[in-house]
Order: structure tokens, then sequence, then C-alpha cells
């Protein structure tokens, strides 16, 4: 081979590789992040967190005395969070290291709503409202989307760990309900379940922020970008765990629920889940990881 022949060909190569890096870097691909709704009930989430004071102690620790005292100080807060809920809701998210800093601060606040939603549905409990406190704890599922939907990771994991302290507490309940609650309540879970991001967008939107945050897109720096990856997988690994163990046990539960609803009007347990179709679910839910339908749960076999 020539030398005249074998520059050309190296040149070529150079230039196919600077085309290459150019479309890489300038590129506009869709994004991932849906138009935010306008009104935004997170906004109002939002809001109305950031006014409520830190508790000393854990919500299962406060007195009965303590919970009602929480609640009451904060009735107009509740007021709100429920106005938010009535509305569409996503995070507002940003490209920026700042707008990760200051969802930071948000989550920490919308924890603060958590506990007070949680607190609401304890003081129920403890005043022998069963189903006002099913209702409170409904509602912190529908607040655990509100929170998290269009998010981040970050965002998901906050939501997830709110819907899972809501799901131990409405199994607490379970032996107090009539059956029409039972059927209610588990309706209004499919609904939930109907509703909820597949993981697989939340990690789309994780990978495309941590691009436009720390990317080549961005000029930033290897080390913002080593950060990225880094920072990436970590959550990942805790999200994607969070995520399946919370959809596996919301449809664990809405089955012992359409169970209980059973037992009551029929006088017996079902022997199958097939028998709770169509009458207290439409259909058996599914296990997230395998896709096959799930069995009755252990107590009622």
């Amino acid at each position: 081979m020539s030398k005249g022949l074998a520059r050309r060909i190296w040149i070529g190569l150079a230039g196919a590789l600077l085309l290459s890096v150019c479309f890489f870097v300038f590129r506009r691909p869709a994004t991932s992040f849906a138009p935010l709704p306008n009104p935004n009930g997170y906004e109002i989430l939002v809001q109305a967190a950031s006014g409520i004071p830190e508790l000393s102690l854990s919500v299962n620790q406060l007195s009965s005395d303590d919970l009602a005292s929480f609640v009451d100080t904060n009735r107009e807060v509740l007021v709100q969070i429920r106005r938010g809920l009535q509305l569409p809701s996503a995070v507002p998210v940003e490209m920026s290291d700042d707008w990760s800093q200051n969802n930071l601060t948000n989550l920490a606040n919308l924890r603060r709503a958590f506990h007070l939603l949680d607190a609401e549905g304890l003081l129920l409990t403890k005043k022998g409202n069963v189903t006002g406190a099913a209702d409170a704890n409904l509602d912190v599922q529908r607040y655990s989307q509100a929170i998290s939907r269009g998010g981040l990771q970050l965002n998901s994991i906050v939501g997830v760990a709110s819907e899972a302290m809501a799901i131990a507490r409405l199994n607490a309940l379970l032996p107090d309900l009539d059956p029409t609650e039972c059927k209610r309540i588990t309706s209004v879970l499919q609904e939930h379940e109907s509703k909820r991001e597949p993981l697989e967008d939340i990690l789309r939107r994780e990978r495309e922020w941590n691009w436009k945050t720390y990317g080549i897109d961005r000029i930033q720096s290897m080390i913002g970008t080593l950060f990225s990856q880094f920072r990436a997988r970590s959550l990942s690994n805790r999200a994607t765990a969070y995520y399946d163990k919370n959809v596996l046990e919301n449809r664990v539960t809405m089955m012992r629920f359409a169970v209980r609803a059973f037992e009551l009007e029929k006088g017996r347990k079902p022997d199958r889940a097939s028998e709770l179709v169509p009458d207290y679910l439409p259909s058996a839910p599914s296990d997230p990881a395998s896709g096959e339908p799930l069995e009755l749960p252990g107590a009622a076999r």
C-alpha cells in the first residue's frame, strides 16, 4: 500500500470519527420527561410540606395525645395536601446539579408530610375508626405516586418507602373491615397499581438526567461523568430492588383484601386464586419477576 493511499485512509477514518463525535455531542434526542401538568399538584404538596416541623420521635413512638396534637396542629396542611392530590402531579426536574440539591431538600420536607398522613391514619386506628384509617392510608398510596411521578430514582425510592408503610398499615386493618370495605379497598389498590410508572421509564429519565447534567454534551469534566455513572449504578440497584418488592407486596395485599371479602361473603376461603375472578378481582395479579399469576397468600390457603 502506497503512503498516499494510507494517508487518505487515515484521513477518512479520522473524518468519520469526528462526524460521529459531533453527532453524539450536538444531537438533541427526544426527552424522556413528559410535559408538566398545569396546575401541578406536586408544587402544592411541596409548598404544604415546607411548614411541617420535624418530629423528635417516630410516628409509632408518639403517644395518642402527641399524635392528636401533631395532627390537629397541621389540619390546614392536610387540607392542602389533599388539594394537591386531586391534581395531576409530576416532579419538575431540571438538568443541573443545583436542582439535585433542591430536590433533596424537597424530599426531606415531603417525608415530613408523609409522617403527618401516617400519623393521622394511626390516630384514627387508635380511635377505632378503621374506615377513616383505611382512607388515610389509601391517601398515602396516592401521595407516594404524586411525589415521585416524572422524577428520578431517588424520588422513586422515597415514594416507594411511603407506599410500603401504607401497605403495612392497611394489612393491619384487614381483620376489622367488612366485605364492602374490603372490596372498595381492593378496587382502589387496583387503580393505584394501574397508574404505577414502569421502572424502565424511571431508569430512562435517570440516564438522561445524568447524561445532560454530567455528560459530554454539556462539556463536563471526566470527574463529573464518572460520579454520575457511579451514582446511577448505586441508585439503580436500590431503586430496582425497592420497586420490585413494593409491586409484589401491593399485589399480594390486593389479593388479601379480595380473599377476605370472599371469605366474609361466602363463609369459606377460596381454594384457588381463579375463584376471586371476576367478582373480587378482574384478573389474578401477576408476579412482577416471573409474570406468572400469583398464588393465594399463605394465610388464605
